[in-house]
C-alpha cells in the first residue's frame, strides 16, 4: 500500500505553542504545565507551577488548550503526547506544542499515529539542539500526516488506553487506601488496642521517646533501620564488554523507576548477563526487596515483584521477615525526607549505606505489624496483578501501533465495544494478522 502524506497543519485546524515567557511562580495561583509535566498521556500536575491570574489569562488569550487537542512536548523528553478529553481544561502551556484537531475522530487518529515508529523517526531526524534536544513549532507544522490511518485499529487501541487507564485508576485507589490505614496505624497510633478499640483515640498513652525525638505508643521502643532490613547496594558491570548486557538478569537503575512511576518493578530496561553479574559487586536481591534510590535523586521507591539486581544508584533493603516488607515499604516511605537530609556530596546528593542503617524508627511490635500485614496483603497481590496486567497491554498495544498506516489489517469482530471479550478477542485476531 502506497501512503501519501500531508503536512499537519494542511490537516489540523491549528497548530500552535504554548508561552515563551516564565512567569513568577508563586505559592498560590493557576496552574502552568511545561514538557516536562507530559507523561504517557497523562499530566503530572504535581510537578507544574502556579502562577498569577493575569500571567494566566494573558497565556490563555495566546495558547489556549481545547477538548481533542493533542499536548506535545517540545523540548527534552520530545515527542511525549497528551490526548485533551475533558471540555474544560484549566491550565495553561509552556514549551509545549499544540496540534488542534477540532473532532474526537482526528484526534485519536493522530495521538496515536504520533507513537508510531515512522513519526518517532521523524522526531529524532527534525530536533536540533546540542545540549537538550527540541522541536521547533515550524517542524510540527511541517510534520508529515499520512492520508491513511486504520480506524478499526484506532479503536482497539483506544480500548486497550482505556483498560489501561481503569487499571491504574484502581491502582491509585487501592494505594489510597493502603497509605491511610498506614497513617491511621502508625502515624496516628490508632491501631486495634488488646480490646479492638483505636489504641490512641481509646485513650492509649503516647510518651515521648528521647532516641528518635518525638512520641510514641508507650510501650513501644526505638531501634534503626536494620532491625528491619539488611542493606545492599548495587554496581554496573563494564559497559565497554559488550557481552555483560543482553542477558536474563533483571538490571535495575533509577531512571526504571522513575519512568515507571508503580509500587512494584519487574524488569529494567536493560539485563545484565551472567558474565556481567560476575563482573562487578552487584548483588542478587529477592523479591520483596524495598528498592530506594540513593542518588540523583534520592528516594525513588519500589517494591521487587521478581528476583533482580540494581545499579550503584540504589541502597536496597531486604525485609529480615516476609511478613515485614509492606510494612518496610511504607516506613522508609514515611521517613523519606529525613533520608534526603541525610544525604551529603558536593557533585550530587547521596546516602551512604552506613548512614542509612543509622536511619532512627520505631521498634514496633511484630504482632501489630503482622496484623496489619494480614489486612493490606490481598490489596498489594491485586496492585501487582493490575500492573503485570498494565504491562502486557502496553506490549500489545505497541506491537500493533506499527500497522496503522498498513490498510491490509481488518477488525474482523462485526463490534467493536468494551465488553471485555470481545475486547480480547479482538486483540487475538489482530495478533495473528500481524504475525502472518
Amino acid at each position: 500500500m502506497i501512503v501519501e502524506f500531508l503536512d499537519a497543519e494542511k490537516v489540523c485546524f491549528k497548530i500552535f505553542d504554548g508561552t515563551h515567557e516564565s512567569p513568577k511562580a508563586r505559592n498560590r495561583g493557576r496552574l502552568m504545565i511545561t514538557s516536562k509535566n507530559l507523561q504517557s498521556n497523562s499530566i503530572d500536575f504535581s510537578g507544574a507551577s502556579l502562577i498569577s491570574e493575569d500571567d494566566f489569562q494573558k497565556i490563555q488569550k495566546r495558547s489556549r488548550v481545547k477538548q481533542w487537542d493533542i499536548l506535545f512536548s517540545m523540548i527534552g523528553s520530545v515527542g511525549r503526547v497528551y490526548l485533551e478529553e475533558s471540555s474544560n481544561p484549566d491550565y495553561a502551556i509552556k514549551n509545549i506544542g499544540v496540534f488542534s484537531c477540532g473532532s474526537e475522530e482526528l484526534a485519536r487518529k493522530l495521538y496515536y499515529y504520533f507513537q508510531t515508529p515512522f513519526a518517532s523517526n521523524y522526531i529524532k531526524s527534525s530536533c536540533a539542539g546540542a545540549i537538550q534536544k527540541f522541536l521547533s513549532l515550524k517542524e510540527l507544522k511541517k510534520f508529515p500526516i499520512p492520508t491513511y490511518l486504520n480506524e478499526s485499529l484506532v479503536k482497539v487501541l483506544t480500548l486497550i488506553d482505556q483498560k489501561i487507564s481503569i487499571n491504574l485508576e484502581i491502582n491509585r485507589n487501592l494505594e489510597a487506601l493502603v497509605r491511610q490505614l498506614y497513617d491511621y496505624w502508625f502515624v496516628q497510633f490508632d491501631f486495634p488496642d488488646e480490646n479492638g478499640r483505636p489504641y490512641k483515640s481509646s485513650g492509649g498513652k503516647i510518651v515521648k521517646n528521647e532516641f528518635l525525638g518525638r512520641e510514641i505508643p508507650v510501650h513501644w521502643t526505638h531501634t534503626t533501620i536494620e532491625r528491619y532490613a539488611d542493606i545492599h547496594s548495587g554496581a554496573t558491570p563494564p559497559t565497554s564488554v559488550q557481552s555483560n548486557y543482553g542477558g536474563d538478569l533483571i538490571w535495575i537503575t533509577p531512571k526504571d523507576l522513575s519512568d515507571q512511576s508503580q509500587k512494584f518493578t519487574f524488569k529494567g530496561e536493560r539485563a545484565i548477563t551472567t558474565a556481567g553479574y560476575n563482573s562487578c559487586s552487584t548483588t542478587l536481591l529477592p523479591k520483596g526487596t524495598v528498592l530506594m534510590s540513593s542518588r540523583a535523586p534520592i528516594g525513588l521507591l519500589s517494591i521487587a515483584a521478581t528476583e533482580l539486581c540494581t545499579n550503584q544508584g540504589f541502597k536496597n533493603l531486604v525485609p529480615k521477615r516476609n511478613k515485614e516488607q509492606r510494612f518496610l515499604y511504607y516506613l522508609v516511605s514515611q521517613h523519606l525526607p529525613i533520608i534526603k537530609q541525610m544525604g551529603g556530596g558536593t557533585t550530587f546528593h547521596e546516602i551512604s549505606r552506613d548512614q542509612l542503617s543509622k536511619l532512627k524508627v520505631p521498634n514496633v511490635p511484630s504482632q501489630i505489624i503482622e496484623y496489619w500485614d494480614l489486612k493490606v496483603k490481598p490489596i498489594f497481590d491485586k496492585q501487582e496483578l493490575l500492573l503485570r496486567e498494565i504491562d502486557v497491554l502496553t506490549q500489545q498495544r505497541d506491537e500493533l501501533l506499527p500497522l496503522l498506516m498498513n490498510g491490509q489489517v481488518s477488525i474482523i469482530s462485526p463490534e467493536i465495544n468494551c465488553d471485555l471479550y470481545v475486547f480480547l478477542n479482538v486483540i487475538e485476531k489482530l495478533q495473528l494478522l500481524w504475525r502472518s
